[in-house]
């Protein structure tokens, strides 16, 4: 049987200028796994989650999603979703719009979206008034889940978390974190989640 949503890495390389932030990395992660990966400031984190959701291309080495090479496609052909530090929303959006997006750049049609992103909202627990409200006038947690729901409403293979709870209070953290584990488990998506804080890498 072949294994679906496996992101495997083949001695993969990056640098900026003289810098090597990722060298010779090779690894597999196989099917609903949730792999923690802990490092400082500067370690490369950050770095291999954009290599590996197409934001940067690797200098060397190969990228695979199953069997598909995907070392050279753009962000939007993956099947990957990206939750970045920053939220990186929109915020001359509405929260739903900005769900909706990648939705909308995979041409799906208006039915399909309003029925997607419906669905994932209520995963999420996000209210009709919080779809309403651009990212500014929304909660760090609330980013948060709106920053989620984006990554996950076109039901990517494999999800990126790059430092998820950094920006939040201690007790938001805890609960936000328990929910996307709880999540991740019960749609059994492949995960990878970066942080530099060694209680976060320690509680998944």
């Amino acid at each position: 049987m072949t294994e679906k949503n496996k992101i495997t890495t083949e001695s993969i390389t990056y640098s900026y200028k003289d810098k090597k932030a990722v060298t010779n990395l090779s690894f597999t992660l196989s099917e609903g796994k949730y792999l923690t990966k802990l490092g400082a400031s500067g370690s490369g984190k950050t770095t291999l989650l954009k290599l590996l959701g197409g934001y940067l291309k690797p200098s060397e080495g190969s990228i695979y999603l199953n069997s598909t090479n995907i070392t050279s496609m753009d962000p939007g052909i993956r099947n990957i979703g990206m939750v970045f530090q920053n939220y990186a929303l929109f915020p001359h959006l509405s929260a739903k719009k900005n769900i909706s997006f990648p939705l909308e750049i995979r041409r799906f049609s208006e039915t399909e979206c309003e029925k997607k992103v419906t669905s994932i909202c209520e995963t999420m627990g996000l209210t009709s008034n919080e779809m309403k409200r651009r990212p500014t006038e929304l909660s760090g947690g609330q980013q948060q889940r709106v920053a989620l729901a984006r990554a996950l409403v076109f039901e990517p293979q494999v999800l990126l978390l790059d430092e998820p709870f950094a920006n939040l209070d201690k007790n938001i953290k805890t609960q936000l974190r328990n929910e996307i584990r709880k999540l991740q488990k019960s749609i059994n998506i492949t995960t990878i989640m970066v942080t530099h804080d060694h209680e976060e890498a320690l509680s998944n």
